[in-house]
């Protein structure tokens, strides 16, 4: 099946190809801990107003780590987050209001944390990305 030989970055260019409503984004964890969620409406706007342009999807802003974009209300403004533990990395679901899968399978508050792999595809809210190890990129 050529699916199935295909690397999670293939499959979601094949899904979300340039006419697709999937951004492409970059977001380079800094720390041992990255935050990914929204920002808010009014930080967006005091962006806009310091800086002239709209906010860079993957970049930090306030508590943010990595701001994932999306319409207002689809994900909140601490949706998850991804840590590196020294033997790896992993992801947790940090607001029961958001939607955030690892593979397909739903992540919920109050879990454990569950171990995320290169080529790893996660969602949170409508956006859909793969998890990349620098040499993966």
């Amino acid at each position: 099946d050529e699916a199935s030989r295909m690397t999670a970055v293939q499959v979601l260019a094949a899904e979300y190809d340039e006419e697709g409503v999937n951004e492409k984004f970059r977001c380079l964890i800094q720390g041992s801990v990255c935050v990914l969620g929204r920002a808010t409406e009014s930080m967006v706007r005091v962006f806009r107003k310091l800086l002239g342009s709209s906010i860079v999807l993957g970049s930090s802003m306030g508590d943010i780590d990595c701001h994932i974009g999306g319409l207002p209300f689809t994900c909140s403004r601490r949706a998850a987050c991804i840590r590196y533990t020294g033997g790896g990395y992993e992801i947790c679901c940090l607001n029961h209001e958001d939607v955030v899968t690892l593979n397909g399978r739903r992540l919920s508050t109050g879990s454990k944390w569950v171990s995320i792999k290169s080529n790893d595809v996660c969602s949170i809210g409508p956006r859909v990305f793969a998890f990349l190890l620098p040499q993966q990129v």
